[in-house]
């Protein structure tokens, strides 16, 4: 048995991260490739937005030129793949001059060593880290709407007194959601004021709580440090920080 290093779930084998956190790792970097090719749209004269966000494109996308003239990502990228072909010994690939094909190589070598950098790589919760940002600033620089939807644990009772616990993910325009473990169906509104007042907790990530709230990284970070806010990976409970108004607001967001 082991914890995961990044969402400190327990595991039956002694690999670093989990198979969650890794397939989580891996759809990131797709969309990283994805969300490229977007951006470049960006830049082309007389294109407005990438289409999956809806918005109109005005003047130039410094964002969007940033990302794919090299900046951060994909030197962020590159620089995670020569610390895994260091690390095991392997030959150091030839920099290459070019952003897109650099990001190419580089998200297709860390895909395909994820499996072995998840069980042995010590630094993984690092790497993570930096390719959810990496992740963060493509999809902006791509214009793409963050999806809105919240993950809340069904507070539901169970037969023999436990909580159900099973995640629910609460998306826009949804009046209602059922949990796939017990099939309680639950009116949204009602769902989260039960689940506020349960121990099973109000999750969301990051980017819709600092959205949400309206706070930096660095309260985010201070609110974890002095326990206001309890932290599970990548998701924040944020039940302390709600009160009736933002119940409120939050089944209107769903």
């Amino acid at each position: 048995m082991s914890q995961c290093v990044i969402c400190h779930r327990q595991q039956d084998d002694e690999r670093m991260a989990c198979r969650i956190c890794r397939v989580r790792m891996d759809d990131r970097l797709v969309d990283i490739l994805e969300f490229f090719a977007l951006a470049e749209g960006e830049l082309q004269p007389g294109r407005s937005g990438s289409g999956r966000s809806g918005e109109q494109g005005i003047g130039l996308r410094i964002d969007a030129l940033d990302f794919v003239t090299g900046h951060d990502v994909v030197a962020i990228l590159a620089s995670w793949e020569s610390d895994i072909r260091e690390t095991y010994g392997l030959t150091i690939a030839p920099m290459l001059s070019r952003p897109g094909p650099l990001l190419g190589r580089s998200v297709t070598f860390l895909r395909s060593w994820l499996p072995r950098t998840c069980e042995t790589f010590t630094p993984v919760d690092d790497m993570n880290r930096e390719i959810h940002e990496c992740w963060t600033t493509a999809r902006s620089a791509a214009r793409c709407s963050p999806r809105t939807g919240w993950r809340v644990s069904c507070p539901a009772d169970l037969p023999n007194g436990d909580l159900c616990g099973t995640w629910l993910v609460v998306h826009s325009q949804t009046d209602q959601v059922t949990c796939r473990r017990c099939h309680t169906a639950w009116e949204i509104d009602w769902l989260m004021r039960v689940a506020a007042a349960a121990k099973s907790g109000i999750w969301v990530d990051r980017e819709a709580l600092l959205e949400r709230f309206g706070i930096s990284d660095r309260t985010l970070k201070r609110w974890v440090q002095h326990g206001r806010i309890a932290r599970r990976g990548e998701m924040y409970d944020v039940r302390a920080l709600m009160g009736v108004s933002d119940l409120a607001s939050m089944s209107d967001m769903a």
